[in-house]
């Protein structure tokens, strides 16, 4: 991500989102456009974690200004107490995590409850656009959700009608944080990343193939609505990033009834609606739930491949929304009850704010291996008087970490460059014409137990090679 964010503002700036495990990008760019601001203004080794923080904190303020203005203050107070509790589960470096699923957690949730609340003020229509649309941009994942909100948008200018200044305001925004990937699929043969995102959607088999080979099958109505029904429990996603998992990380689904959970919590949205004297901002906030939810149960059903926490993240969105419109619709006015909640919350941001700490980006030590052979990269590329490498030849940690390490040096990274920098995992064989310029290896008492299936993926762990080469 950090090169994405790297090259935000210059001739490469990104169109398209972060790779994704399918074979495309993320659908839009503007997580990476939004982490650049705050990124460039930092411009430390920890700036792509801070500028993660200060992003998720504004997402986090808007949702708390949203629920704080669209319902009386005791329920408003006990709903930010729910707030919190996600934000705590977060965990200490949650917050400051750059992976591009987490953030696309706090913008959806922000769409949700925009859109839930527009029949108290039209004017959030542009906020629930652009804060669906940065979620899904973040994470294709979001896609069910991000749509539900724009149509509820439109259907709520429709049915109230707005002034001509707020629909021009709304379709506004939209037009404006779609035109990257509209660009993208103009300007590339085949549509672009969206025409491989569609393609692919289309040409699904219901399977997937892992990184180690095997086929996975599609998740399926029946255990999506399982995994749905876990993310309404303690030992949801939501709660911990780190949920119960098999030895490939693929989320447990929870039991029999949990299903009957999701299914209850859906029935009861449309009881409430059909049964209730209820305000239309009531109402329609009870709508919106129900269309997020059902959108959700949906997303779960069609997920492909393994269920990776990750993958089942968003869940928190219609959980959040759900939880919010139980105390938009039962009212709260009691001082003590609203006394306690502002105590609950501030405990709560208390206790976020003791444990905060800041994240430590995957496969941290791979990292550190990267970090620790740039000088000598650097040293050699200074020496050549070179612009622009490449350095290859596989993704992984080390490449990355020495892919960023060049271009903070503001040297481009160029497959038609001159000078290219081979990575290798230790002991293999030195590429032709080569020149060994830095090794790394792992202490004896620290290798790591690898899976046979995923030990050529995971070879760098061991020791690492780099090789520099001119060609021409």
């Amino acid at each position: 991500m950090e090169l994405q964010v790297l090259d935000v503002g210059g001739p490469l700036t990104p169109l398209v989102g972060v790779y994704s495990r399918y074979g495309w990008n993320h659908p839009g760019p503007w997580g990476l456009w939004i982490l650049a601001v705050p990124y460039r203004l930092l411009g430390t080794d920890h700036g792509l974690l801070a500028a993660a923080l200060l992003v998720n904190l504004v997402w986090f303020a808007i949702l708390a200004w949203l629920l704080l203005r669209a319902m009386p203050r005791a329920s408003a107070l006990i709903c930010l107490v729910g707030m919190w509790i996600v934000v705590a589960a977060y965990g200490p470096g949650g917050l400051s995590d750059p992976w591009n699923p987490w953030l696309a957690l706090a913008p959806s949730m922000v769409g949700a409850v925009a859109a839930a609340s527009l029949r108290f003020d039209h004017r959030l229509a542009p906020l629930a656009v652009v804060a669906s649309a940065v979620g899904v941009q973040n994470h294709a994942g979001h896609a069910l959700l991000a749509a539900t909100v724009v149509i509820l948008v439109a259907v709520s200018l429709v049915r109230k009608p707005a002034s001509a200044r707020l629909v021009v305001l709304t379709v506004g925004a939209f037009v404006v944080m779609w035109a990257p990937l509209a660009i993208d699929a103009a300007t590339n043969p085949r549509g672009g990343n969206v025409g491989e995102i569609v393609r692919d959607a289309l040409g699904r088999s219901g399977t997937h193939r892992e990184i180690d080979g095997t086929i996975t099958a599609g998740v399926g109505p029946v255990e999506g609505l399982r995994l749905f029904g876990r993310e309404l429990g303690l030992d949801g996603t939501w709660r911990t990033h780190t949920p119960d998992a098999d030895e490939w990380g693929a989320v447990r689904t929870g039991s029999w009834i949990s299903v009957g959970l999701v299914m209850a919590v859906g029935v009861g949205l449309a009881l409430a609606l059909a049964r209730l004297e209820l305000t239309d901002e009531k109402r329609w906030w009870l709508v919106a739930t129900l269309a997020i939810w059902v959108a959700s149960a949906v997303s779960f059903a069609i997920i492909r491949g393994t269920p990776y926490a990750y993958v089942v993240g968003f869940g928190v969105v219609p959980v959040l929304l759900a939880w919010s419109a139980l105390w938009r619709v039962v009212e709260v006015h009691t001082r003590a009850v609203q006394a306690g909640a502002a105590i609950a919350v501030v405990l709560l941001a208390g206790y976020v704010s003791w444990t905060f700490r800041i994240a430590q980006p995957q496969e941290h030590r791979i990292s550190e291996v990267g970090t620790s052979l740039a000088p000598a990269v650097l040293e050699y590329l200074q020496e050549a008087d070179a612009d622009e490498v490449w350095i290859g030849p596989r993704n992984s940690w080390v490449v990355t970490s020495l892919q960023v390490g060049v271009r903070r040096e503001q040297i481009s990274l160029s497959r038609n460059a001159k000078h290219v920098i081979k990575v290798i995992p230790a002991g293999g064989d030195s590429p032709e014409g080569a020149e060994l310029i830095a090794q790394w290896r792992a202490p004896e008492n620290d290798k790591p137990d690898v899976d046979n299936r995923v030990d050529e993926f995971f070879q760098y762990r061991y020791g690492v090679d780099v090789y520099a080469q001119t060609n021409g």
